[in-house]
């Protein structure tokens, strides 16, 4: 694997900018002059000559050579770098919707206006060209999101030329030539009294330099403002000229209410942490990893992947009333839509440095796309349309962008090339921490609280200190030891009792779900809960007995939500414009039938309640005694009103465990060892519940 950042000493590398046009309303200054780095003369020269190209390159920003993308919060700490980012990503939004870099267009391609880009026409009667529940998923984003970077990168660097030419336009010029565009690591630990959710994407302004001057402007990270949504094809789409995160209706007169985004966020950092560091360091197949798509070949352990991690980030950020980043299909016009995606990004570039022989897989799409149908025979040779690799027509590939330097970009934790050090840092930012504090619990609503059984504990708001000796080793803080008596059935080798009750923690439990991405035609999120809750679904995510979440995000709104474009469920997709087709998509009875599946970590779960003396052992017959009284289950949907489970057709969750053994040193992980055994007892009989006797 070519993970190490190199500059070639035979390459010249020459910037070619792709911005044709700015609007009006960006202060872009004439331009004189123009650096040869940056590969042109001025912005007329080169809207002439992307004119004369049969095809538009997707080259990534080359400027400054390899260039690492950094966490939002370490490029906020560059102040120049930060400065521009912001100056080249609010001149991109404002660019003419009708321009083919505008961000409007970009953010296009993902889904809807469902229209040619770059002269690629549609094959394929699904929305979008993006590819989802296949194992071109993560493929297929990296040249999507190389041509942002070149088109973001590019606006800066012109913005960087407005400022006085002499010493402070050099010094901005450098900051744009070597600028990435960020990742929002939505997994790591934040630091002390900081929210994993940065406030920065709440803000509604912000401040920057501008020529000479500081000026407030809108936060580009904040929303996109539409100037025309008649391509948007649903309502409510096609009357909010806004993006929205959580917002309080439908209407034209909605608010976002980042509050809430920022609160759903920070209730799932540790599932995105526990699920990051098991992606990373069970060994698994790039099929496993990279896509949500169910296959019965699976093993139990392998239901863990990148893209169901990815559905959950895009749910929380969107929120119910089908906030945008919650459906699919208008996804990609939120800010926050490309360091989300950028994140993901990284975790394939992590995962194919630890796993340098794992490649893509020949598979069938389960569902159809904008350039494919359903049942299409996809490998790491396959086109990823609308990409082209060079001017005179040529696709890039999975093999061709294979490698992220191809595109002008490494991550931090890959530029020294050394696995040993990836391993240590993988350890560091997402592994069992020597010592974790149990999060405070959210504020409970003062709502009705639903008690799903008799026995079902209504738990401690008390927070304690956590300690682990190894991965999933555990001791109870000092003078709170259980007195209860497990049966010696229950005892694990090499384990350690105090007065009979197991002590150490040495499986590794997890919830696996599997459901029809399309079963509602709609974004929705099954939500898990250890004890009471509320009957609130706006207050789930935020529960103190909240352990898990895992949401399944939507190509559309085709029949939750009126619209010019929606479909009848008979095949009959929306209408598209402009050359675009409608969706129909993979279809049984007007919705998809792919089996979409996931994994959440329970582990640090269990433990905590240990710790608190709700768990009164770790012995396997105690463990699973504990989750079949207390694990518990709940879908909301997109318009966050919660679903009967029995209304979820193919829903099925299970628990499995395995035996985990403590990695040895810093850098190295813990061995996941034997079979996985699944837990019947605790799903068994019970709404979308995982049966004895049911094949898996």
């Amino acid at each position: 694997m070519r993970f190490a950042s190199y500059i070639s000493a035979t390459a010249s590398i020459r910037w070619l900018l792709v911005i044709i046009t700015l609007s009006s309303s960006a202060s872009a200054s004439p331009v004189e002059s123009r650096s040869p780095d940056d590969g042109r003369d001025s912005l007329l020269e080169a809207k002439r000559s992307l004119e004369k190209r049969a095809s538009i390159p997707v080259t990534g920003a080359k400027s400054g050579g390899i260039q690492p993308r950094l966490e939002i919060r370490q490029l906020m700490r560059n102040a120049d770098q930060w400065n521009m980012y912001l100056l080249g990503l609010d001149r991109m939004q404002k660019m003419p919707q009708n321009d083919q870099f505008s961000y409007y267009q970009i953010a296009g391609i993902h889904g809807v206006p469902n229209i040619p880009w770059d002269g690629v026409t549609a094959t394929g009667d699904g929305v979008g060209y993006c590819t989802h529940s296949s194992n071109l998923f993560c493929s297929w984003h990296r040249p999507y999101m190389a041509l942002y970077e070149q088109i973001l990168v590019a606006n800066a660097i012109d913005a960087a030329y407005s400022f006085p030419q002499g010493t402070l336009q050099d010094r901005y010029l450098s900051a744009a030539r070597n600028l990435r565009m960020p990742y929002y690591d939505w997994a790591i630990s934040p630091a002390q009294n900081q929210p994993a959710y940065p406030n920065i994407f709440s803000q509604t302004q912000v401040v920057v330099t501008n020529g000479t001057a500081s000026v407030t402007m809108d936060n580009p990270l904040h929303l996109f403002k539409f100037t025309d949504m008649s391509q948007l094809i649903w309502s409510p789409y096609l009357q909010w000229n806004i993006t929205y995160r959580h917002p309080t209706s439908m209407t034209p007169s909605a608010k976002s209410q980042d509050n809430n985004a920022a609160n759903e966020m920070n209730a799932f950092q540790e599932q995105a942490q526990d699920s990051i560091f098991r992606l990373l360091t069970q060994p698994m197949s790039m099929g496993n990893f990279s896509n949500s798509a169910w296959a019965r070949a699976n093993n139990i352990g392998g239901w863990s992947n990148i893209e169901s991690l990815h559905d959950n980030v895009h749910n929380m950020i969107g929120g119910g009333n089908y906030g945008h980043m919650s459906i699919l299909a208008v996804s990609a016009f939120d800010p926050l839509f490309w360091l989300h995606h950028c994140m993901v990004d990284r975790a394939y570039a992590l995962y194919q440095a630890l796993n340098p022989n794992e490649w893509i897989e020949p598979m069938a799409q389960p569902q159809s796309s904008f350039w494919y149908n359903t049942g299409f025979m996809a490998d790491a040779n396959t086109q990823l349309k609308p990409f082209h690799s060079s001017a005179s027509g040529e696709f890039w590939t999975s093999n061709t962008a294979r490698y992220t330097e191809t595109f002008g970009y490494t991550y931090p934790e890959l530029q020294n090339g050394n696995l040993s050090a990836l391993r240590a840092a993988i350890n560091s930012l997402y592994g069992p921490n020597p010592s974790v504090v149990a999060a405070n619990p959210a504020v409970r609503r003062d709502t009705t609280r639903v008690k799903p059984s008799d026995d079902a504990s209504s738990f401690s708001s008390a927070s304690s200190e956590l300690t682990f000796f190894g991965p999933w080793t555990h001791k109870r803080p000092s003078g709170d030891v259980s007195t209860s008596s497990s049966s010696s059935s229950s005892r694990q080798g090499g384990a350690n009792y105090n007065n009979g009750t197991e002590t150490t923690l040495d499986r590794d439990y997890m919830i696996n779900t599997r459901m029809l991405k399309g079963a509602l035609d709609q974004s929705y999120t099954i939500f898990f809960f250890l004890g009471d809750f509320t009957a609130d679904p706006a207050g789930w995510a935020t529960e103190a007995s909240m352990v898990g979440m895992k949401g399944v995000l939507g190509s559309s709104t085709n029949s939750g939500m009126p619209g010019v474009g929606e479909g009848d469920g008979n095949g009959n997709g929306g209408k598209a414009r402009d050359g675009g087709r409608g969706w129909n998509g993979n279809r049984a009875n007007g919705r998809t039938t792919v089996d979409v599946v996931g994994a959440i970590p329970l582990t640090r779960k269990l433990l905590r309640r240990y710790a608190q003396g709700m768990l009164m052992g770790l012995g396997d017959e105690t463990v699973v005694g504990y989750l079949k009284r207390e694990l518990h289950w709940r879908v909301r949907g997109a318009d966050g009103k919660e679903i009967p489970r029995d209304k979820l057709p193919g829903l099925k969750i299970s628990v499995a465990s395995i035996k985990v053994e403590p990695a040895t040193s810093v850098d190295t992980f813990p061995l996941w060892t034997g079979k996985w055994t699944v837990h019947t007892d605790i799903t068994d009989g019970r709404p979308g519940g995982y049966g004895k006797g049911e094949p898996y």
